[in-house]
């Protein structure tokens, strides 16, 4: 069954039992990601099955169910999705594009502190109407998965929450549990995208700068923070369509740049400027088709 040639793409990843190889097989009918022992999913066209090997894995299973194995669904059927936290304003979404430890969560949470309301936390599906040609984001799950320096600033309590998984001190937030929190359970017009940098050098007054980036820098970052990444994408011959995808979203929605002060201390100062900007964009073109 598992034959050499259909072995796609494989990485390493490390654990506190050292590390592991993680594979990617491709068949006619359904694709199976193997996890190391711990689990596999098995992917076909109606449905994602999973054989957990490992019961101390499943914590980790969940993320990845809710990741990288849902992300590659979705590839499947044409929809594009991005490694980015969203928050939606009453204007559209505005969405934080990251790797992950880069502040999108934090980010997230502080906008959805300052009167947000949450999209998603780390799996951002986006589509494109094809009469308004408008861009639109899908909501994910209603929780933001934080560290614990800005879970102390932004949460009265935040260690009666429950751990991501055993390997990490990261803790997974319902978006109640931010206060004022609220999610959106609809499906919303993208309106601005912000690719979050943190400078831990000294920036004038700390101050936070947000700038355009040209559509094809935007383009190439964007397809960098594609979720299912560059491996497989190659591998699968998706390539042209993401690319193509890609530059139309550059070129409708504004891509910025938002280099901000590392601290926690700054927080209310960058979801202030981030707000300011969003108020100066124009509102997305929700209902009226382009002819």
């Amino acid at each position: 069954m598992w034959r050499e040639e259909n072995l796609l793409f494989y990485w390493r990843t490390s654990g506190p039992d050292g590390e592991r190889w993680n594979k990617f097989y491709h068949f006619d009918d359904y694709d199976v990601f193997r996890f190391a022992g711990d689990a596999d999913f098995y992917i076909s066209d109606e449905r994602i099955d999973c054989c957990l090997w490992n019961p101390a894995y499943k914590p980790a299973m969940e993320l990845q169910l809710m990741g990288l194995i849902l992300a590659f669904w979705l590839e499947t059927k044409g929809i594009f999705s991005l490694h980015a936290s969203a928050v939606t304003t009453e204007g559209g979404a505005a969405v934080f594009p990251a790797q992950s430890g880069s502040g999108k969560s934090t980010l997230a949470a502080i906008m959805v502190q300052a009167g947000a309301r949450l999209l998603t936390d780390d799996v951002l599906p986006i589509e494109q109407e094809k009469r308004s040609l408008q861009f639109w984001g899908w909501p994910g799950l209603p929780q933001i998965n934080l560290w614990p320096d800005p879970a102390l600033r932004l949460l009265e309590d935040y260690t009666r929450f429950d751990a991501l998984h055993s390997d990490t001190l990261k803790k997974r937030i319902p978006v109640e549990g931010v206060q004022g929190g609220t999610f959106c359970r609809e499906r919303q017009p993208l309106t601005c995208i912000y690719f979050p940098n943190r400078v831990d050098a000294p920036m004038s007054n700390k101050q936070v700068e947000i700038s355009p980036f040209s559509p094809a820098e935007a383009v190439i970052r964007l397809m960098d923070l594609s979720f299912v990444g560059p491996g497989i994408t190659a591998r699968m011959g998706w390539e042209p369509q993401k690319l193509d995808f890609l530059s139309r979203l550059a070129a409708r929605i504004p891509v910025r740049k938002l280099n901000y002060p590392n601290g926690v201390e700054y927080l209310p100062r960058i979801s202030e400027a981030i707000m300011e900007d969003l108020e100066n964009l124009p509102r997305p073109d929700r209902y009226v088709p382009l002819i």
